[in-house]
């Protein structure tokens, strides 16, 4: 025992130098996060190694300093994550967040319409918030996500080009991108960048509909780098991500499932999702987790709104439950063990005739596998209308309060 522990010092020793070797962001804002994470990843080597039957065992304990190493680059402040947890993937950065601050389209000329919110835990509207559209920003068939410490827009209805992040409690116009999206996807990451995919605009017969880029940012500088084109067009739908591979989901006349092989550098299909209704499914949600992802709710091109919940894991697509409620053109996050589906289609504004979606968040709970807690899900918090298409953000429970 002594000599275990003795060479499970030395190997934690070896690995606090690594540390000091390292060039990490001093001005990353999340510090004592990262102390916290790579001490857990301390606490996992430790135990790895003394479950090696030996040792003394080079391999096996040369496997625990392998995943240490991957841990700790996950942390906040670390090589994947070096502006801090705004874009991480990280668990240890639920720590940092409070609320959600969903962005409505700005659309359909109805000037009265209220365009942000900031919403709880149970998704209840908190007061105060001081939040503005900047000039020549588009939240209309924009695609939402956070990269490297900032939350981006990408395109849009009105600028297809757009790139806008949020700034000073506002939405800030900041660059142009050297190609258009609209209703495209930019959930998925490659390489550990961010992958704009799938515009809808109509240029050289929907083109768009198969093309997917690259987005970095280094120093300031945006870099974009074009993927090989899918084989099936994409349109309408959000991405998802499946073993650290992107997947591209359906279409709206289409239910061809296609993921790229990050080592293969190319597409490959998966199986059809299994829309009951035969042809077609678009306007969905998704949320991905490390062994399986999730698909909410969307349209079936028969006119019908689903309520179905869908997963994909082991490469096999299977029911995984009901919503209170059909809805598509809504958003889902995941926010910790919970998951929130706001907003949705069809609004009494575009769709008199229609039975709109349930006006209230739908809340969802995850079991430690990841699996969904059947009878869990609640609709809960403050009643939206008119939401269609919304856009959202994790943020701190004060975000951008003004106290009265």
């Amino acid at each position: 025992m002594k000599k275990v522990f003795i060479f499970i010092l030395g190997v934690s020793f070896c690995s606090s130098v690594s540390r000091l070797n390292k060039k990490l962001n001093e001005n990353c804002p999340d510090w004592e996060l990262w102390s916290k994470c790579v001490s857990t990843c301390d606490q996992f080597l430790i135990q790895c190694i003394q479950n090696c039957e030996d040792s003394s065992e080079i391999v096996c304990v040369s496997e625990c300093n392998r995943e240490n190493i991957i841990c700790e680059s996950a942390c906040p402040c670390d090589e994947k994550c070096p502006a801090g947890c705004i874009g991480c993937n990280n668990d240890i950065c639920f720590q940092n967040y409070g609320a959600l601050l969903v962005l409505n389209d700005a659309g359909h000329g109805d000037s009265d319409r209220k365009l942000v919110w900031l919403l709880d835990r149970d998704a209840n509207e908190i007061d105060g918030l001081d939040f503005q559209y900047g000039e020549g920003t588009d939240v209309s068939a924009a695609c939402a996500t956070s990269f490297k410490g900032e939350m981006y827009l990408f395109g849009g209805y009105f600028i297809r080009d757009q790139v806008s992040f949020i700034k000073n409690c506002a939405l800030e116009f900041v660059a142009t991108m050297p190609f258009q999206l609209q209703k495209g996807a930019c959930q998925a990451r490659l390489d550990d960048q961010v992958l704009l995919c799938f515009s809808d605009h109509e240029n050289n017969n929907h083109a768009g509909r198969k093309k997917c880029w690259k987005f970095d940012e280094d120093k300031g500088e945006y870099k974009y780098t074009e993927i090989p084109d899918t084989k099936y067009e994409h349109q309408h739908n959000p991405m998802a991500i499946y073993d650290e591979n992107p997947v591209a989901i359906g279409s709206c006349r289409g239910l061809e499932v296609e993921m790229f092989d990050k080592n293969d550098r190319k597409w490959i299909r998966l199986d059809d999702f299994p829309n009951p209704a035969g042809y077609g499914f678009e306007i969905f949600d998704t949320v991905s987790l490390d062994d399986r992802f999730y698909t909410f709710g969307g349209y079936w091109k028969n006119g019908t709104w689903s309520d179905h919940v869908y997963q994909f894991t082991d490469f096999q697509w299977s029911m995984a439950g009901k919503m209170l409620g059909a809805r598509g053109a809504s958003f889902a996050v995941r926010f910790d063990r919970e998951i929130f589906i706001i907003g949705g289609y069809p609004i009494e504004i575009l769709q008199p005739d229609q039975e709109f979606y349930p006006l209230q968040t739908e809340k969802w709970n995850l079991h430690e596998n990841n699996d969904l807690f059947i009878g869990s899900n609640i609709l809960t918090g403050t009643r939206i209308d008119g939401l269609a298409y919304p856009l959202v953000f994790l943020v701190p429970s004060g975000f951008c309060i003004v106290n009265s």
